[in-house]
Formats: structure tokens, C-alpha cells, sequence
């Protein structure tokens, strides 16, 4: 179990660069972003965790995170913000 805490964050920090990465290349346009559309497929549980903190972090907004309600996770009309512009994906 000690191996899947590790492996487990390493998968949200690609994904938080994944989902920034989507974002910037269709700035300044929302997206419906699953984690089907990112360039690196990303496990259910990785893409919500790194929703949610790169929300937290005030690095992206979004309408809505869709949990259950199709076959993945859906963040719906996500963006970026002026930080999550100018942040390297990394939470700086």
C-alpha cells in the first residue's frame, strides 16, 4: 500500500499539468475537459483530486465537476485564471 501513495500523487501532478497544459492551448476559450481529452490519460481519481486543488489553488475555475453522472469525470466550462496564466503547473 506504501507504493500506491507515491505513485498515486506523481499521477494527480501529471494530470494538474495535463489539465493547465489543455487549458493554455485553448485559452481564452472554456472547455469541457474529461479524463479522456487530456494528451496523457488520466485515472478517475487523479484527474478529480487534481481538479479540485488547481481550483483550490485558484489556478483554474470551472461551472461544474461531474462526478457519477457519465462514464468519467467531467469538468465542465473550465478556464484558466490570471494565475493559473502565469503558473508553470506546479503551483507556483
Amino acid at each position: 500500500m506504501e507504493h500506491d501513495e507515491p505513485s498515486l500523487r506523481q499521477a494527480i501532478e501529471r494530470t494538474r499539468r495535463a489539465i493547465l497544459d489543455q487549458l493554455r492551448r485553448e485559452y481564452p476559450y472554456p472547455l469541457t475537459v474529461t479524463p479522456l481529452t487530456l494528451a496523457e490519460r488520466a485515472p478517475d481519481s487523479a484527474f478529480v483530486e487534481a481538479a479540485a486543488t488547481l481550483q483550490e489553488e485558484g489556478l483554474i475555475m470551472y461551472e461544474a465537476l461531474l462526478i457519477g453522472a457519465g462514464p468519467v469525470p467531467q469538468l465542465l466550462e473550465a478556464a484558466l485564471t490570471r494565475r493559473g496564466q502565469m503558473s508553470r503547473g506546479d503551483g507556483a
